[in-house]
């Protein structure tokens, strides 16, 4: 009986060491790197379009299916893109509108959230936008789907990989102790 408590101990206590609370705990917002397309630049010939990276403050002049990377943490914080259209005719600006990174969500597929980005223009000099996700062909591909997924923090990941294989271990020792002691009874 004394072995059956020592097992049953270490089982408790292995189990209250791999045990972490994460109860009304505020989580912190993570940002997906974000790739955005400009689709129809050409579609507008009496305007030219803009956009100003906030990590190097450079602007740059958007041609027909440009693309930018924004990544979430840089050097300056999180990156930002300024959009805005200017007339040919008499250089007047248009509004402006700010993108920025995506939160991860199933609809983006991947480890880059593909967004492009349609524009229009009212007869006010007003510009506006749409947002439209792409999917690359590769995330069309079927995958194999594990059957048992394990979700850690990167952070405790060795950690609880050993708290499991340690507590696997020693479920094993307990079973093999109790046929051994059942077998010692016949």
């Amino acid at each position: 009986m004394p072995a059956n408590k020592f097992y049953l101990l270490l089982f408790f206590l292995l189990a209250r060491s791999t045990v972490f609370a994460d109860i009304a705990l505020q989580k912190p917002e993570k940002l997906q790197p974000t790739k955005y397309y400009f689709a129809n630049v050409d579609s507008f010939q009496a305007y030219r379009f803009f956009v100003k990276k906030s990590v190097n403050f450079k602007t740059y002049r958007i041609k027909q299916d440009a693309a930018f990377l924004l990544q979430p943490k840089s050097k300056t914080g999180d990156e930002r893109l300024e959009v805005w259209a200017e007339r040919k005719s008499d250089q007047t600006k248009s509004n402006s509108f700010i993108l920025t990174t995506v939160q991860p969500a199933a609809i983006y597929g991947g480890d880059i959230a593909y967004i492009a980005i349609t524009f229009s223009i009212d007869k006010n000099n007003k510009l506006s936008y749409k947002r439209t996700v792409m999917k690359p062909d590769c995330y069309g591909k079927k995958e194999w789907v594990p059957i048992l997924v394990f979700n850690f923090p990167e952070n405790q990941k060795p950690l609880l990989l050993t708290s499991i294989l340690s507590m696997l271990v020693l479920m094993s020792l307990f079973f093999i102790s109790r046929m051994k002691k059942g077998n010692a009874y016949i």
